[in-house]
C-alpha cells in the first residue's frame, strides 16, 4: 500500500511478523543500526527486554543518536480507554518524533506499542495506531518499523486480520508466510 506523501517527506511503515524475540532483534538492529551508520535518529518505543535485546545489538557509542522509552508507558499517554487519541498521540510521540527529525534529518523508528494492543485482544485500537503513524508519515521524514508475534495470528480462524495489519503498512518484510500460507494456500 502507498501514502500519500508531500513531496518533501519520505515515509516507509515496515511490519515484520516474528517467530523468536532473537529474531526480531536481528532485524530491527539491523534496520537501526544501518540509519546510525548514516547519522539518523533513532526512537524505540518497545518492551524492556526488546530494548535490552537492542541496546546489544546497536552500534557502540549510538547512544547519542537513540531515543528509547518503554512501549506500556507511552501507550498510556495517548489511549482513551480502548482506542488511541490522535491529539495525545501527537502531542506525545509526533512531537517527539519532529524534534528528531530537526536534529538529525531522518529517523528510523521501531515500536511495538501495536503488538501490545493486538495481544490484548484490541485489534481494532492497534489498526487505529497504526493508522495514526500513518497520518505523521504523510508530512515527516522517516521509517517505522513495526512488529507483531507469528504467534498471535496463527491461532486466527482466517487471514483477514493479517491482511487488516498488511494494508495499513508499506511493506511486509516477514521472511515467514506461514500465516498466510497456512490460511489462503
Amino acid at each position: 500500500m502507498k501514502h500519500k506523501k508531500k513531496s518533501d517527506s519520505h515515509f516507509q511503515h515496515l511490519v515484520q511478523f516474528y517467530k523468536t524475540d532473537e529474531s526480531l532483534a536481528n532485524f530491527v538492529g539491523a534496520f537501526l543500526s544501518s540509519g546510525i551508520e548514516t547519522g539518523e535518529g533513532c526512537i524505540i518505543i518497545a518492551t524492556a527486554k526488546h530494548r535490552q535485546q537492542l541496546a546489544r545489538k546497536l552500534p557502540a557509542g549510538a547512544n547519542k543518536n537513540i531515543v528509547m522509552l518503554d512501549a506500556g508507558s507511552t501507550l498510556a499517554q495517548f489511549m482513551i480507554g480502548d482506542m488511541p487519541d490522535a491529539y495525545r498521540f501527537e502531542k506525545t510521540v509526533g512531537s517527539m518524533l519532529r524534534n528528531s527529525i530537526q536534529q538529525y534529518g531522518r529517523v528510523r523508528a521501531f515500536g511495538e506499542m501495536v503488538a501490545l494492543l493486538w495481544n490484548a485482544g484490541n485489534a481494532r485500537g492497534a489498526i487505529a495506531l497504526e493508522k495514526l503513524w500513518n497520518n505523521l508519515g504523510a508530512t515527516n521524514n522517516f521509517s517505522l518499523f513495526c512488529a507483531y508475534p507469528l504467534t498471535d495470528f496463527m491461532k486466527l480462524p482466517s487471514a483477514a486480520p493479517y491482511f487488516e495489519v498488511c494494508a495499513v503498512h508499506s511493506q511486509d518484510i516477514s521472511q515467514n508466510r506461514s500465516v498466510y500460507t497456512r490460511l489462503v494456500v
